[in-house]
């Protein structure tokens, strides 16, 4: 091969291995995962929020605000695709947060008039 013929080749390799390698960075990306095997999570991704977010909608658990339904979509889409435990834990709990009611805590007041105490002192004598 000529020089100017293995500057070609070169060139046609180094583009047909662009963006399409394991090491290459992409904010968010797994290690060890192509571009296109990360294109493929996050599209399943997707299709899962989609599906999640429509059941959520038949049963009333999604806010009023189209923007809070949006950032609450995007949350389980990176929710579905990442891989750190550490992410899951923290959208898992946001999702929670403004999804799911907090418990209400039940405190039990029993009023008692002066007349029922006054009672109660002349039954025990």
């Amino acid at each position: 091969m000529t020089s100017e013929q293995r500057k070609e080749y070169s060139a046609k390799l180094v583009a047909s291995r662009k963006g399409n390698h394991p090491n290459t960075n992409i904010p968010g990306k797994p290690r060890g995962l192509t571009h296109a095997q990360w294109t493929a999570v996050k599209e399943e991704a997707k299709r899962d929020a989609k599906r999640i977010i429509a059941k959520m909608k038949d049963a009333g658990q999604l806010p009023d605000d189209p923007r809070a339904v949006e950032a609450l979509e995007k949350a389980v889409t990176t929710l579905r695709a990442s891989q750190s435990p550490k992410d899951v834990a923290a959208l898992g709990r946001l999702i929670l947060d403004f999804t799911k009611p907090k418990p209400a805590q039940k405190i039990d007041h029993t009023v008692r008039t002066a007349e029922d105490i006054l009672d109660e002192m002349a039954a025990d004598e």
